[in-house]
């Protein structure tokens, strides 16, 4: 048995996402206790991305020449 669980909340999930996850938490569900994490609002930061006030920084997975699934590298910062 797990000794917690962790939802990585990216502050735009579907409504029914937060719902569940409420009923996860309510006590009666669950023997182990929900950790959220949060790095803020992944809408929020596209949108300042596509200004041009900030990088994206999403998690991306992208497939490689040789077909295989890999984790782009985004960066944290202001664009040069």
């Amino acid at each position: 048995m797990p000794d917690c669980a962790i939802f990585a909340d990216t502050g735009r999930e579907p409504r029914a996402v937060y719902d569940h996850l409420a009923w996860l938490m309510c006590g009666n569900v669950l023997p182990f206790p929900v950790h959220i994490v949060s790095a803020g609002n992944i809408r929020d930061e596209l949108a300042a991305a596509a200004d041009g006030k900030r990088c994206a920084s999403i998690p991306a997975f992208v497939k490689t020449v040789a077909r295989c699934r890999s984790l782009m590298r985004t960066r944290r910062g202001k664009p040069p």
